[in-house]
């Protein structure tokens, strides 16, 4: 997976589709940290340093204006960039 960091937006580009999201867009963003791969346990933001690493993890569930739901994973190495820009629409905020 691809992601494109926009002046306005971003997108993220898969090998069937390509999502894009403004800034404008997005209603709230839900932080998650996914402990294991089998049951996809979701941790709570300010427990995230107690369950290792966040950049495998970590995924952001980004809540759009017109209901749609975008998820983000944070395993990509430039994902610092895109944290600036979401956290802000966090409800609670990530302790990456």
């Amino acid at each position: 997976m691809a992601r494109y960091c926009l002046g306005n937006g971003f997108a993220l580009k898969t090998f069937s589709k390509t999502q894009t999201c403004l800034w404008s867009e997005i209603r709230e963003v839900n932080p998650l940290l996914l402990t294991t791969a089998a049951n996809r346990a979701r941790v709570n933001p300010r427990d995230f340093q107690d369950h290792g690493d966040t950049k495998v993890g970590g995924i952001y569930e980004i809540y759009k204006k017109d209901g749609s739901k975008i998820l983000v994973n944070r395993k990509y190495t430039d994902i610092e960039q895109l944290d600036e820009r979401l956290i802000p629409f966090c409800r609670e905020i990530p302790n990456w």
